[in-house]
């Protein structure tokens, strides 16, 4: 069974941040309409660009239920510009980093980040690629477990525990690593790369990272690492206070019905903390059981020096398997909430953002699997949600083909994402569903994260940030 749910919300390229719809108008500077765009690399360090390759168009009301699309001219990099009529807040269609989305916000001036996972111009890793380890570590009680982990080219692989020796004397398989949001890249020394240890605290049973070992290099293809992993202090605790059962109750109302609670909670070294980015070396986390009601996590960060802050993550979701039409095996599907939080000593985990419970697609109720949606494709589609808590900063969709292979496994593939502060304007554009094709909406819920939202400012961004998800039943367009 594949499994596909959220993981982190600020998701593959973290670029959203709507704000009311109907509110006053904001005026760009000069005439017109104006976006400007970044592309940001997150690594070791945060790298931002003007985004190329950007295609960008505007969406304006054309007073009878429609919209007039005008393109938009490229200003210098990174910035377009649109001749559209004083007073009007267009929708701004455009594709960045191979991403297309929609979004309708009060503004005539964007500001938005296309924040990736990566070091500036990556490059495929070598192969073969060998990393032969001459690493001191203390003597090891049998509590510790240790791991690899790449920074920039971002790839993670556990090690074997040394047990009695004084060395991590392995030869690692850089080929055999499990890349991080994308094709495993070559190490350069814009990255960090890094050996930690997490050893078992038995007062709160949990697993603190205590040790590091951090280097960089310009990998060759045989390449040895050489030093010592320095034990470093656990002096900081995080006390959260959860509720469970009101959580679990919550998930009844979801459709299609969801099942399963699972919950758990990290702090985390973050390089991308300003865009509530979950990846980073894990400081220490913990599963949540119904009967918990506070989680204790001791961590200490000997990362803070780099400016990889501390970021506390929540993370609950219930799960349905879908066997869609033609496949052999199910797919799987989720609804979920989330919380990317600074840490404090007492925090209470209550999540604000509503759970999305139904999404309808026109005037289809997407309540169940394997249904048909009856469209016309050329036109505009509005997508609705209905959430279990009714306020949002603004709400977002994401669409997925669904395709099943030879082999009889389904695949998903993203389309478009459609956002909106004003839930009634999230729309998708003409010609993006197929007839005869099946499909599969991610509706989503985001509350806060955006402090200058109103001004159209979207690059922007800082915890706390709650969303919730949920995805739509699976669905095949046909003619109306």
């Amino acid at each position: 069974m594949k499994y596909l749910w959220l993981l982190v919300l600020p998701g593959c390229a973290q670029l959203f941040g709507l704000d009311d719809t109907t509110g006053p108008t904001s005026d760009a500077p000069g005439p017109g309409a104006h976006v400007t765009l970044q592309h940001e690399s997150i690594g070791a360090t945060v790298v931002d660009a003007p985004a190329d390759n950007t295609t960008v168009t505007f969406h304006v009301p054309d007073g009878a239920g429609g919209f007039q699309q005008v393109p938009a001219t490229l200003e210098s990099r990174g910035v377009w510009n649109g001749d559209i009529p004083d007073g009007v807040n267009p929708m701004v269609d455009f594709t960045v980093d191979g991403v297309r989305r929609l979004w309708a916000f009060p503004t005539r001036d964007l500001h938005a980040v296309s924040a990736l996972l990566e070091h500036p111009d990556p490059q495929p890793a070598p192969s073969p690629a060998s990393l032969t380890l001459d690493v001191s570590v203390d003597l090891t009680n049998g509590t510790e477990s240790f791991v690899l982990y790449t920074v920039g080219a971002w790839s993670v692989q556990g090690l074997a525990n040394p047990g009695m020796a004084s060395a991590l004397t392995q030869v690692v398989d850089y080929q055999m690593s499990t890349p991080i949001g994308g094709p495993l890249a070559k190490l350069t020394t814009a990255d960090d790369v890094l050996i930690f240890r997490r050893r078992l605290d038995i007062a709160s049973n949990t697993s603190p990272l205590d040790g590091v070992f951090q280097t960089t290099l310009d990998q060759t293809g045989a390449d040895t690492l050489t030093g010592a992993l320095n034990t470093t202090a656990v002096d900081k605790t995080i006390n959260a206070s959860v509720n469970p059962s009101t959580l679990a109750t919550r998930y009844t109302a979801v459709r299609p019905a969801v099942a399963g609670l699972a919950m758990g909670m990290a702090v985390i070294a973050s390089p991308g903390f300003a865009r509530g980015d979950v990846n980073g070396p894990t400081l220490n986390d913990h599963g949540i059981a119904m009967t918990d009601t506070l989680v204790t996590l001791p961590y200490g960060n000997p990362f803070a020096s780099l400016g990889w802050n501390e970021l506390v993550y929540f993370n609950s979701y219930e799960t349905r398997a879908v066997t869609v039409t033609g496949a052999m095996t199910a797919l799987g599907l989720a609804a979920g909430e989330q919380t990317f939080t600074t840490p404090g000593a007492n925090l209470t985990v209550d999540l604000p953002a509503g759970l999305p419970v139904t999404i309808s697609l026109g005037t289809t109720l997407l309540a169940s699997d394997n249904t048909t949606v009856p469209l016309d494709t050329t036109k505009y589609a509005h997508i609705t949600m209905v959430n279990d808590r009714p306020s949002a900063t603004f709400v977002s969709a994401q669409v997925y083909e669904v395709t099943v292979d030879t082999m009889g496994v389904p695949s998903v593939k993203f389309v478009i994402e459609a956002a909106a502060s004003d839930p009634a304007a999230l729309v998708l554009p003409p010609n993006v569903l197929a007839v005869g094709h099946m499909y599969v909406i991610l509706a989503i819920t985001h509350v806060g994260g955006y402090p200058n939202l109103a001004t159209g400012d979207l690059a922007t961004t800082a915890p706390p940030l709650h969303v919730a998800y949920n995805y739509s039943g699976v669905f095949t367009v046909e003619n109306p």
